[in-house]
């Protein structure tokens, strides 16, 4: 029985076959396309002048639910505001961004309350307090931001990228094998 030749790729330059990458030069190349994604949405968001706004307070329930992301505009005429219009501000106080609904607009300022508060804040806001206008809400995207920001959530995703490139190691090395079959003797 004739035996056949030995046929293996070349290596490249860099130290690994034509055929197969290095699990950090795959993960790399599969990070790539979500990054520029997240860069074109920030670079969108930026220009456009929408934003996120996380409500973690039932103050404005049932209009906007607690642990909602609200979607804001920056871009807003002041002298065009209204009674009922929804306003996202800056508390003086402790420099938090309070999402309430205007229930008074005077020649002096704005007052504004919580949907679910028994009085209203206490502030009058001024043009340069308002940081903008809200536009709408995503609910419960709130809770799974809190989560990930824990120290559990982080090791979590970190687990998850982990047993990935485990995965994808031995899925390479089980396809290395199985395409060099052992010389027969």
């Amino acid at each position: 029985m004739a035996k056949e030749p030995d046929i293996k790729p070349a290596p490249a330059e860099n130290g690994t076959t034509s055929r197969g990458k290095s699990p950090v030069q795959q993960f790399l190349q599969a990070a790539v396309a979500p990054i520029l994604v997240l860069l074109a949405i920030f670079g969108f968001a930026l220009v456009s002048g929408l934003r996120l706004c996380p409500i973690q307070s039932a103050s404005m329930e049932p209009e906007i639910p607690t642990y909602s992301y609200c979607l804001i505009s920056t871009r807003y005429d002041y002298d065009s505001l209204q009674v009922g219009d929804i306003i996202v501000y800056d508390h003086p106080y402790d420099h938090m961004q309070v999402v309430h609904r205007i229930i008074a607009v005077l020649p002096d300022g704005i007052i504004t309350k919580g949907d679910a508060n028994p009085v209203d804040d206490g502030i009058l806001l001024t043009e340069g307090d308002i940081y903008g206008v809200y536009l709408g809400h995503i609910p419960g995207v709130g809770r799974i931001v809190n989560i990930i920001r824990t120290p559990v959530g982080i090791g979590f995703i970190l687990a998850i990228v982990v047993l990935l490139l485990i995965s994808d190691v031995r899925s390479q090395q089980k396809k290395s094998k199985d395409s060099n079959p052992p010389d027969e003797q």
